[in-house]
């Protein structure tokens, strides 16, 4: 072949494979755009709907007795982890738990009564006298306050 023939040739090719990864290039920097960009935007989206939601329950008082029954559970769920009522006070206490069942009364300002009162009248049980049984002096300011309640609000 000739000199000439051959070195356009291998041009021709150099040249079709240089643009082939410029190609290359532009649709993995598109696809790392698009990847970004949606998870802002579905981050952002949960981020508003838990803003929502946080603010329906706060201001809505049915909606705190539903909250104020979820974390008597929770709680009730901390204090006897086996689910087995007659080896409560054998089987252990979840602090995590507690500990977050508090932090949840003081986000959404849900009212210490109302979560005593639904513990009540699910387990019939106190839940001042309950969590005087479950946690140590200690570990028992820590939830009030956690819980964003007052020492000394709280009666026996």
């Amino acid at each position: 072949m000739h000199p000439i023939a051959t070195a356009a040739a291998s041009a021709g090719f150099s040249e079709m494979a240089k643009n082939d990864t410029i190609r290359k290039v532009l649709i993995v920097a598109a696809v790392i755009l698009i990847a970004y960009f949606g998870y802002k935007w579905v981050k952002k989206s949960l981020a508003k709907q838990q803003a929502t939601e946080d603010n329906l329950i706060v201001g809505n008082s049915d909606s705190k007795r539903g909250a104020a029954k979820m974390i008597a559970t929770t709680l009730r769920n901390a204090f006897n982890p086996s689910g087995y009522s007659w080896i409560i006070g054998a089987d252990g206490t979840n602090n995590k738990a507690v500990f977050g069942a508090a932090w949840q009364m003081k986000k959404y300002k849900i009212p210490y009564d109302y979560v005593a009162q639904e513990y009540f009248n699910t387990y019939q049980e106190s839940l001042i006298q309950r969590l005087n049984k479950e946690l140590s002096a200690s570990e028992l300011k820590k939830f009030f306050s956690d819980a964003g309640i007052q020492p000394g609000s709280v009666k026996l």
